[in-house]
């Protein structure tokens, strides 16, 4: 992933951060029901619109009240 974001190598310990996190929410083959890792922990169902490209570009949200334009 950090190779084809063109990232550098600074950004190894969110790489590996970023994969564990998406492997917990993998399917495993062998639990009856389909159920990630993640559902088992908490017992509830998983969402992931929030995944993204790793090295997609992004803008911050500045409030309203903050904003200084």
């Amino acid at each position: 992933m950090l190779k084809h974001a063109n990232l550098p190598s600074s950004f190894w310990a969110r790489y590996v951060a970023t994969t564990t996190y998406i492997q917990n929410r993998l399917l495993i083959i062998s639990i009856n029901n389909d159920k990630t890792l993640e559902e088992i922990w908490t017992q509830r169902k998983l969402h992931v619109a929030h995944l993204r490209i790793f090295g997609c570009e992004a803008y911050a949200y500045t409030p309203k009240g903050k904003q200084k334009k």
